[in-house]
């Protein structure tokens, strides 16, 4: 599913660079949660791109600050 976001028609893009993805689906319990992945398929976190590791850095900052708006949080967790 996550490298082929039509197979889940629920699963939103809702913040994007060059490189990566934050997708988000409905949730009620955890919300405001979601994925940021990598445009490209990469077989694991070890063959990212410095390219890769900018852009996700980037992104994290960016849905920080979309989660702080639009869900208030009380922290973050990354994983």
């Amino acid at each position: 599913m996550l490298c082929k976001l039509e197979l889940e028609p629920s699963q939103k893009v809702v913040v994007s660079n060059e490189n990566c993805l934050f997708t988000q689906m409905p949730q009620d319990i955890l919300i405001g949660s979601g994925l940021i992945i990598p445009k490209k398929h990469r077989e694991n976190v070890f063959e990212l791109s410095e390219d890769d590791w900018a852009d996700t850095f980037d992104l994290v900052k960016k849905v920080k600050a979309y989660l702080d708006e639009n869900h208030q949080p009380n922290g973050y967790n990354l994983a």
